[in-house]
């Protein structure tokens, strides 16, 4: 019995109709389905031409230094305390934009600065916080392999995104 049920299952599931009905990774691409994907393909090269855009604007603001990893920094107010190192816990006020001026992250608005120990934060934070000292604030462009690359962040920061933070730093331990 169990073999004629196994016949059956075998069959079935090889029959022209049953096949028509499932999907296939090799089947034939409708007209529209080619159309949605080159349409992505579209949206992901504009996205892509608008953060070039916006880095090489930023890139040319008076005051902003280009580092060899490709982080943007700019002062905006000079710090007169110490200066973390990569083993350091930096203590942050920092506010987080796409582009397009989105914030995703503000903990000015929460009134609670934010703790990190460098060595655990991605490398534009790394570079950037290093060329800080304490009472600094400075606007950190990040290209998207210093950043959250091309895993984006939880839906608020999609992939491949340049990210802008303006940090202040607060303290280092």
């Amino acid at each position: 019995m169990s073999r004629l049920i196994i016949a059956a299952l075998i069959t079935l599931l090889t029959s022209p109709v049953f096949a028509a009905d499932a999907p296939n990774s090799a089947k034939t691409k409708t007209p529209e389905e080619g159309s949605a994907k080159k349409s992505s393909k579209t949206s992901q090269e504009k996205i892509a031409a608008a953060n070039k855009a916006y880095y090489d604007k930023a890139a040319a603001e008076k005051g902003t230094i280009k580092t060899g990893s490709g982080l943007l920094y700019k002062s905006l107010r000079e710090g007169s305390g110490a200066s973390p190192g990569i083993m350091n816990t930096v203590e942050v006020h920092y506010r987080g934009t796409l582009i397009n001026n989105q914030e995703f992250k503000n903990t000015y608005k929460s009134g609670k600065p934010a703790k990190h120990k460098l060595n655990r934060v991605f490398r534009c934070w790394q570079d950037g916080l290093q060329k800080m000292k304490v009472g600094g604030k400075a606007k950190l462009v990040c290209p998207p392999e210093l950043a959250f690359r091309n895993n984006g962040a939880g839906g608020i920061v999609p992939p491949n995104s340049v990210v802008i933070y303006e940090i202040e730093l607060l303290g280092v331990k």
